[in-house]
This record gives structure tokens, C-alpha cells and sequence, in this order.
């Protein structure tokens, strides 16, 4: 894992909150603006579509007004012309059974009637030329719409109102209607537009827009067209269409309108009998809105930036208050660690927790300085304690060392004899003595060897030893008599041209504190395999097998260590030092080699390295 300093992570930390920071202010914003812009204006949306409904019945209510103060149906044309209508016809009661006309239920019922009308092709050319052709309406192929065959609308969709006349015995005598043609009749969608919208426009486009459908039919609107013309004869969507018209709900959504996107609404519009026969569109551009949802955006981006740089300035100075006295402390602890004990932190920062750190910080390093001097002149004292005690361990060892030389050959001499007859019982005190004077002569040879390795006086002589011969031959001759004693069975697997580098005498410490080892812990009639294996190009490795008691993993920790010895039954028989693996240890590891112990089923293998002789890869070819 890749590590980063203090500082980055701060400012990552800082970084991180300002984006969250960030993140949580756009979609508030987002939130904002779709509620209160985007939605408050598809609801103004539908309120104007409600507005254009009562400006759309108000025409109605207006043609049903002029047609109830006509007193009687005289000279019709002039009445048509200053009422403002496209056609205004009086029906005799008897002559209203044609089926052109809704007529009938008025006549029964005696009521008035005002509303929607669809007019078919027949009765707009019995208005005149001229009103057809303003009702025919060619229809384009429009996208999203459904799909039709229909080329061509020629029938109208007109708002009008019908009343019937009574003779003086209450009877109808007649009925009089009249209406407008909506079919192009732009004065009416503009009026409308005017009035919800006041005639805004955005970009040369107005930004309100009204139209009525007959069926899916665009036959009067003020939605322009690619061209910017008036797009009658295009087509509903079919997603539209479906809602109003086939389902008779109200569409309050975003839609694209001819050319572009509208927030709009749309209702249907019913005749006189209930059916639906189109639909009522009112719509806004959504242009403006985005523009000004834009605009808070980017007001709100450039208010997270500004404040984002700003916090980030924050960081990096905040940052740089605590990285500061921190790359200081740091500084310290490695000035102290190298050894400058005597260097001190700047314990006046800016932050109250870093000046208590430096304060105690340099308070620890005060506390090491003065632990640390008086350790140096207790180690100067344990040093000098020590030399005393390793000059007079070696001087002591060194002097009876010459003494048992001597005192064992006259001990040997009279045992066997040299000196004159020595009885039975003698001989077995003399064999005892000895025996301790062997222990004692190797007890001061491995003091006197640990003096020079605690000293770092080892010297040694390095040649090339046959590791058989002059080794492992040498070590089994000295304990012979001991093995003869115990009627242990010594074996050696080790080519005789096997040869090792090394110091003969310190060599033969090893050797025999291992044998020596094997042969006392070893049962009577045990056996010792002396293995040595060659592996690689520059080491031998050594291995000394006894059939003793397995040494458990929890005694190998000691096993090494100087003055320990195993606390088991056979040692507490056997004399030793606990100094023999120690010293041994030591010279194999001061040849770069290395011993340790396995314990087999039935045993123990003590196993060692040591450098390869010079003579030896020619001597195996």
C-alpha cells in the first residue's frame, strides 16, 4: 500500500467534504430549480389552460348572448355582419328533420343550446365556397403522431349557439343558430395567447402559445413551424392523443411541440352532445426556464468554485499549521535517534495539542539525555567490571590450565603404573581423580576460551583440516574411553577426502562439546552417527546424532545460552557448565556458519556448517 504524508491526507480529507459539499448543493439546487422554476411554471402552465377554457366559453357565451337578444329572425345577413358571425340560419320547426342539424332535442325540449360543433364537408359548401376552402385543411405528416392515411380535413370545428322561437300558444315555431368557424381563425388563438401570455416573446419566438384541435388536427394555433409560418395541419403526438382524446384526461407535462420543447397542457374538448371531438392546447416555451435553471446552476457553480478554492486555501494553511510543527517533531525524533540527544523542538505553534506534544516531547528527549548519560557511565563502569572479570577469569583459567597439565600426567602417570605398583583399590581412586581432573581441565579450557570470546580475541589460523582424520578421528580417540565404558556404538558416514577450513583447536572445541555431549546423555548401549554432506560449492554440513531423550521445542530456547543446562533426570547426573553449545555456537557462527538441533523420534541431531576446504571440490571429483 502506497503510503502519503500527513499533509495529502489533509487535504484530501478537506477535498473529499468539498465535493460532498458540492455534490449535496447541485442536487439541492437541481431540486430548487426543478420545483420551484421548472414545476411552478408547468403549474402557471395548467392555471392558463383553465384561463383559456373561460376565455374559449366566453366566445361562446357571447355568440349564445347575441343570438338570445334577437327579437325576431329578420333580415339575417345584416345581423351575421354586425354580430361578427360566419353563418347565422333560421329553421322552420316543420323543415328541422333533415339531420343536419342538432336541432331536434331543442325543438322537443324547448331549450337553448351553445357549445361545440362539428360541421361535415356538405353543410360548410352550403355556407359558401369561400368558407370551405377556409375550413379545408391539408395535413402533414407530422413525427410521433399516429400514423394515418388521411390527407386531407374538410370538415370544421365551430363554436355556436341555438334558440328556439315560440308562436303566441307557446308552440316552437322556429329555431335560429348561428356560429363562428374555428378553423382559421387565428383572431381567436391570438386573443387567447394575448391575454394568458401578454404577448411575450423570447428570441423572436413567442414564448406562448395556444392551439385547438380538431380530432388530432392542428386547425388553429399559434405554434409556429420550421418556418416560422402558423403550423396548421400538423398532428398531435400519439402519446397525447392517447391521454386526451381516447381516455379523456387532461396532459400537464413537458412535450415537443412542432419544433421545440413546451411545457404544456392539454384538455379535451367535448360538443354539444359530451363526445370529444378535439383538444384545447395551451403551452409554454421551456427555453426561458432552462436558461434560467442554467444560469442558477452556473451561479451556483461559481459560488461552490469560489468557495471551494476558498476552503482549499483553508486546507493548505490549516495543513500547513499542523504538518509544520509536526515535520518538526519528526525532525527531532530522527536528530535523536541518530543521536543528537541534546536537540529540542520549537514548542510554540499555533495549535494548543501540537504545543503540549512539543512541550512533552521535549521534556522525553531532556529524559533521555540524562538516561541516556547515565546508562553510559553505568556501561563504562559494567565495562571496566567486566574486563576485570574476564582478565582474571582468563589469568586464573590460563595459570591452572598450566597446573592441571601437569597434575593430570603425574594423576595418569601413577594410575597406570610409570611410578610404581598400584593395587586394585588404588587404581579405582586414582581413575576417579582422574576423571575430575579432565572435567576440571575442560571446565578451564572453556573458560578460558569464553574469556577470549567475550574479549573478541579469537584468533584463528585458518587451514585446510581433513574433516575425518584429523577432526572427528581426533574427538572419538579422546572420549574412547568413556564410549568403551558405556558400550556405545559410534558410527562415521564421512568420505574420508571430506575437508574443511578452519582453526584446528577451536575446531576440536566443537567437536568434542559435542560428542562429549552425545556421550553423556546418551543411554549405556546407545549409538552416535557422525554424517557430513556436501550440498554446494562453499559449505559442508556436519551432523552429530545421539539416541538420547528428544529435546522439546520449549528446551531449545535455552539450549544455546551461556551457563544453561537442560533441567531433566540424566542432566542432573552428568556434571557441566552450560557453557560447551555456547562456546560451540560462537566459533561455528565466527566461520559464518550456522548450528542448530533436531529432534528425531528417538534422538536428537545437532547439525552445523563450516567453510569447505580449498583441496575439497577436486578431492569429491
Amino acid at each position: 500500500m502506497k503510503k502519503i504524508t500527513l499533509k495529502v491526507s489533509i487535504l484530501r480529507a478537506f477535498l473529499f467534504i468539498i465535493v460532498v459539499v458540492g455534490l449535496f448543493t447541485a442536487v439541492l439546487g437541481f431540486n430548487v430549480v426543478n420545483k420551484h422554476i421548472i414545476q411552478g411554471a408547468q403549474k402557471q402552465v395548467y392555471n392558463d389552460l383553465k384561463a383559456a377554457r373561460l376565455i374559449l366559453n366566453g366566445e361562446i357565451d357571447n355568440i349564445k348572448m347575441f343570438i338570445d337578444i334577437i327579437n325576431e329572425p329578420e333580415d339575417l345577413e345584416k345581423l351575421k355582419k354586425e354580430i361578427g358571425l360566419d353563418y347565422l340560419y333560421y329553421v322552420p320547426a316543420e323543415g328541422s328533420d333533415d339531420g343536419r342539424f342538432v336541432l331536434t332535442k331543442i325543438i322537443e325540449k324547448g331549450l337553448s343550446v351553445s357549445g361545440i360543433r362539428i360541421i361535415g364537408p356538405k353543410e360548410l359548401k352550403d355556407m359558401g365556397e369561400d368558407k370551405y376552402q377556409k375550413a379545408k385543411i391539408d395535413i402533414l405528416e407530422t413525427p410521433k403522431a399516429i400514423p394515418t392515411n388521411r390527407k386531407v380535413l374538410d370538415s370544421a370545428m365551430a363554436i355556436e349557439a341555438v334558440r328556439p322561437f315560440y308562436n303566441s300558444e307557446g308552440k316552437i315555431n322556429g329555431v335560429l343558430y348561428g356560429g363562428k368557424l374555428i378553423n382559421r381563425e387565428y383572431v381567436l388563438v391570438d386573443k387567447i395567447r394575448d391575454m394568458v401570455f401578454d404577448d411575450k416573446f423570447y428570441r423572436s419566438n413567442p414564448v406562448g402559445t395556444v392551439t385547438i384541435f380538431q380530432d388530432d388536427v392542428r386547425i388553429n394555433t399559434n405554434v409556429p413551424d420550421k418556418k416560422g409560418a402558423r403550423a396548421i395541419g400538423t398532428r398531435v403526438s400519439k402519446l397525447v392523443y392517447e391521454k386526451v382524446v381516447e381516455r379523456g384526461e387532461s396532459w400537464i407535462d413537458r412535450a415537443f411541440v412542432v419544433t421545440d420543447w413546451y411545457l404544456t397542457a392539454y384538455e379535451p374538448i367535448r360538443d354539444i352532445h359530451g363526445d370529444i371531438v378535439g383538444i384545447l392546447y395551451v403551452g409554454i416555451l421551456e427555453k426561458p426556464f432552462r436558461e434560467i435553471s442554467r444560469n442558477i446552476f452556473l451561479a451556483f457553480a461559481i459560488i461552490f468554485f469560489m468557495g471551494g478554492v476558498l476552503a482549499f486555501l483553508i486546507s493548505v494553511k490549516l495543513a500547513g499549521a499542523i504538518t509544520k510543527p509536526m515535520a518538526n517533531l519528526i525532525e527531532g525524533i530522527e536528530k535523536i535517534s541518530s543521536g543528537e540527544l541534546g536537540y529540542r523542538v520549537n514548542s510554540k505553534t499555533p495549535i494548543c495539542e501540537i504545543d503540549k506534544l512539543a512541550v512533552d516531547f521535549n521534556s522525553m528527549a531532556i529524559n533521555l539525555d540524562k538516561g541516556y548519560k547515565d546508562l553510559n557511565d553505568s556501561n563504562k563502569k559494567l565495562f571496566e567490571l567486566n574486563n576485570s572479570y574476564l582478565d582474571l577469569v582468563g589469568f586464573v583459567s590460563h595459570e591452572l590450565k598450566g597446573i592441571l597439565s601437569s597434575t593430570i600426567l603425574n594423576a595418569y602417570g601413577v594410575r597406570d603404573g610409570f611410578l610404581g605398583f598400584v593395587n586394585f583399590k588404588q587404581q579405582r581412586a586414582l581413575d576417579s581423580i582422574a576423571r575430575n581432573l579432565d572435567y576440571f581441565e575442560s571446565t578451564v579450557h572453556n573458560f578460558l576460551s569464553l574469556s577470549r570470546i567475550e574479549k573478541g580475541e579469537m584468533c584463528f589460523n585458518r587451514e585446510t583440516l581433513k574433516l575425518r582424520e584429523e577432526l572427528i578421528d581426533v574427538s572419538v580417540d579422546t572420549f574412547l574411553k568413556q564410549i568403551n565404558e558405556k558400550e556405545l556404538t559410534v558410527s562415521l558416514d564421512v568420505d574420508s577426502v571430506l575437508t574443511v577450513e578452519g582453526d584446528r583447536s577451536y575446531l576440536m572445541i566443537v567437536f568434542n562439546n559435542l560428542l562429549g555431549n552425545a556421550v553423556k546423555y546418551t543411554e549405556k548401549g546407545g549409538k552416535i552417527i557422525f554424517s557430513a554432506k556436501d550440498n554446494n560449492e562453499s559449505e559442508v554440513y556436519v551432523n552429530v546424532y545421539n539416541d538420547g531423550v528428544p529435546i522439546t521445542e520449549e528446551q531449545k530456547k535455552c539450549l544455546f545460552k551461556k551457563f544453561s543446562r537442560l533441567d531433566t533426570p540424566i542432566t542432573k547426573k552428568e556434571k557441566g557448565t552450560g557453557m560447551g553449545l555456547f562456546i560451540s555456537q560462537k566459533i561455528v557462527e565466527s566461520y559464518g556458519g550456522k548450528i542448530s538441533v533436531i529432534a528425531e523420534e528417538k534422538g536428537n541431531n545437532f547439525e552445523f556448517s563450516l567453510k569447505k576446504g580449498i583441496n575439497n571440490a577436486n578431492a569429491i571429483r
